[in-house]
């Protein structure tokens, strides 16, 4: 009796790391716990469009504590905040500093749609995965790609260069 709940547990254990393995690194952030910092410059920086979802950028560790200092709060557990914007249809993914600086703008990439190179690249990486949304940014040297994959119900979100070469988030 003993070999088989030391079997299942291990078999518990197990399948915990497997799935946390498999989660999305999303950190789903309520608007009531976001700085009002961030908040005010979401309304300057984008003015007609409405804040619909709020997910936290988690800070680097080094030897399990944060490898720079923060204030406490929220800021002890995310470095900035990804903002999910809309307007009419229109859609804007913003990266804030959690003092409200911001970093980036990804925006619906219609106008930038995907090379055939990337495309390919990302089949061959990652087959049977359909491609579900892609949003641009030209910050940095080269235009950047967030492209949103999903299979049988799993969803997974990727950052890529032109060709489809998979940068680090």
């Amino acid at each position: 009796m003993k070999t088989k709940f030391i079997i299942c547990l291990i078999l518990f254990v197990t399948t915990l790391g497997v799935y946390a393995q498999n989660d999305s690194f999303e950190y789903k952030i309520s608007r009531d716990d976001i700085p009002a910092t961030i908040l005010d410059s979401v309304k300057t920086d984008f003015p007609g469009y409405q804040a619909v979802e709020f997910e936290g950028i988690p800070r680097t560790y080094i030897n399990d504590e944060f490898n720079e200092e923060s204030d406490g709060g929220i800021t002890d557990t995310f470095k900035g905040v990804l903002v999910s914007l809309t307007n009419k249809g229109d859609q804007k993914l913003a990266s804030y500093t959690m003092n409200g600086t911001l970093v980036n703008v990804w925006e619906s990439a219609t106008d930038n749609p995907l090379s055939d190179k990337a495309i390919a690249k990302i089949h061959a990486d990652y087959p049977q995965w359909t491609i579900e949304k892609v949003m641009h940014s030209n910050s940095g040297k080269t235009g950047t790609h967030r492209v949103t994959l999903e299979k049988a119900g799993k969803v997974q979100t990727l950052a890529i260069d032109s060709d489809g070469n998979t940068l680090k988030n």
